[in-house]
């Protein structure tokens, strides 16, 4: 569950998957896009009704996504969320599935595929009441329509990451943790540093908790953990940090030993660097 969704007392609850319509699954829109400039694969889901959209949204992401998922109505949208895994998710809120439940609902729970991918909804509203009972909800960010390229280059370069390949020192640019986060908050300091004070607490004991289980050799408590965490940076908007916990997540899931090492004391070390700005941020919040 991610910080925000704590803060805002979200629960998260079973719900049975509806029925697949059949005829629906196999008009399911898989785009590749053969004009892609990364190296690494990575997948987008575009959900919205409006042609117009979903065409607005496809045409500024061809040329820096590998494959792109259309749905233009629930069913689709549930099918592919059932079946694939997305790096990001651009969702029109109103879909609802067959019993009536949102797909961000759906999305979030703990059983989902995509329940730490970052959920972009789109939205034909720039009221900030209705953006931050959005994030409530459980999305991530907005994109406004009329979309705009310099919206769609935003959105991309916080939440789709920029590689898949195990990090090397030296090759992350450091975010300012203070504008991604209130960024996230819809410019509530208050909230930003309640969610800020819990992750000076908690990463360090989730560090912790995956060196001991590194050390005994139980991978899947480590990777427990790791998920866990991944989930919370994911939430906040850090970047940075999160380019560093994916690999490891990754390598945990795939038992890869040696890449493990690398990965985890990478991140041990990008977390204490966070730890001891904890100085700087409150203060940043102050102002």
């Amino acid at each position: 569950m991610s910080y925000f969704s704590f803060l805002k007392q979200i629960n998260f609850f079973q719900r049975p998957a509806p029925t697949i319509n059949q005829e629906k699954q196999e008009t399911t829109k898989i785009k590749q896009s053969n004009s892609a400039k990364q190296n690494d694969s990575f997948s987008v889901l575009i959900a919205d009704k409006k042609e117009n959209t979903r065409q607005q949204i496809e045409s500024q992401l061809k040329h820096s996504v590998n494959i792109i998922a259309l749905a233009d109505d629930e069913i689709i949208a549930h099918t592919l969320l059932l079946l694939n895994s997305y790096d990001l998710i651009f969702l029109n809120p109103n879909l609802q599935s067959d019993n009536k439940d949102t797909l961000i609902d759906i999305i979030r729970q703990e059983i989902s595929l995509n329940t730490n991918t970052p959920i972009i909804a789109i939205t034909d509203t720039r009221d900030k009441q209705q953006r931050k009972k959005l994030i409530t909800l459980g999305f991530d960010d907005c994109l406004d329509t009329p979309i705009s390229k310099n919206q769609i280059s935003e959105i991309l370069s916080l939440w789709l990451p920029t590689s898949n390949t195990p990090y090397q020192a030296g090759n992350i640019n450091e975010i300012n943790y203070v504008n991604a986060m209130l960024r996230r908050t819809q410019g509530d300091k208050e909230m930003a540093n309640t969610v800020f004070n819990k992750l000076f607490i908690e990463l360090p004991q989730q560090i912790q908790s995956i060196e001991k289980a590194l050390a005994f050799g139980h991978l899947k408590a480590a990777r427990d953990t790791v998920h866990m965490l991944h989930g919370s940076i994911i939430s906040c908007g850090f970047s940075d940090i999160q380019e560093i916990v994916q690999p490891l997540e990754i390598s945990l899931e795939q038992e890869y030993l040696e890449e493990i090492e690398t990965n985890f004391n990478a991140l041990k070390d990008k977390i204490s660097h966070f730890i001891h700005l904890k100085e700087t941020i409150v203060n940043q919040l102050a102002l």
